[in-house]
């Protein structure tokens, strides 16, 4: 699999899919926010509203 390195076009060691592998463990602040978004009206809706 190759990657741009910036601007070098480069085959991917296996430190940068260690580092990709460790970047989707964490959830993206969109989806934070949809998380809690969807908490916070199902407390108020008393769990009656599927988002």
């Amino acid at each position: 699999m190759l990657i741009d390195d910036n601007g070098v076009i480069r085959e991917i060691t296996e430190s940068d899919k260690k580092e990709n592998d460790d970047i989707l463990l964490y959830p993206t602040l969109e989806e934070r926010i949809n998380a809690v978004e969807s908490a916070m009206l199902e407390i108020i809706s008393g769990g009656k509203i599927n988002v």
